[in-house]
């Protein structure tokens, strides 16, 4: 086996911990989807915690990309433009992951307590899987993680790098937001049922109304 200096082991952690991330981010599109479609209880309670231990890795991948990065940075690439963004990008999905993914898991996980695995997803629960928010975010981290790959293999200028990472997010978002936007006929309260009062239900049975 050839001898592998710091600089390339780091480009190889660096590499790995990319992957492990963007294969997270891929496969999140096809949970969400399985999430979103699940009819009782128990299968979306199933769902969620596939969700939660297949991202168990990410944060530890999170910390050797930044780490491995800042070491590539201090052997040259501090100079670069296009690695701030990089940078930029990875705060902005750690922010997404910690403040908006993780609470709406946990608030579903909740919202589920003591709810048995046969019964439907409605009510609160299925309100908070509907959510835009925990949707949005996944389609901003996605989008983020697929323009640093491109903005660490071509190494563009600062202006390619903001519009391709900036659009790519817009664009991402965008679409999520407008397929998570309830429907019209959804945004229309249930017609409820009228109330029982007995003295008018009473003489309306008695004369065979």
């Amino acid at each position: 086996m050839s001898h592998l200096s710091a600089y390339s082991l780091a480009i190889l952690l660096h590499l790995v911990a990319a992957m492990v991330l963007v294969g997270a981010s891929v496969s999140s599109v096809y949970v969400r989807r399985a999430i979103l479609e699940a009819t009782s209880i128990g299968a979306l309670r199933a769902w969620l915690g596939f969700a939660h231990r297949s991202s168990t890795a990410n944060p530890v991948a999170a910390l050797a990309l930044l780490g491995t990065g800042i070491y590539l940075g201090s052997r040259g690439w501090w100079t670069h433009a296009w690695f701030y963004v990089a940078l930029a990008s990875w705060l902005a999905n750690s922010v997404l992951a910690a403040r908006v993914l993780k609470p709406a898991g946990a608030a579903m996980g909740a919202a589920m307590a003591g709810v048995p695995d046969a019964a439907p997803v409605d009510g609160r629960v299925d309100a908070l899987r509907r959510s835009p928010g925990w949707r949005v975010a996944g389609a901003l981290m996605l989008a983020s993680d697929m323009a640093m790959l491109y903005v660490m293999v071509l190494k563009p200028s600062l202006i390619e790098s903001l519009a391709v990472v900036a659009g790519g997010m817009i664009i991402g978002g965008g679409i999520t937001l407008l397929r998570a936007r309830p429907s019209g006929a959804a945004l229309e309260a249930p017609a409820r049922p009228p109330r029982y009062n007995g003295d008018r239900d009473d003489e309306r049975a008695a004369a065979g109304a």
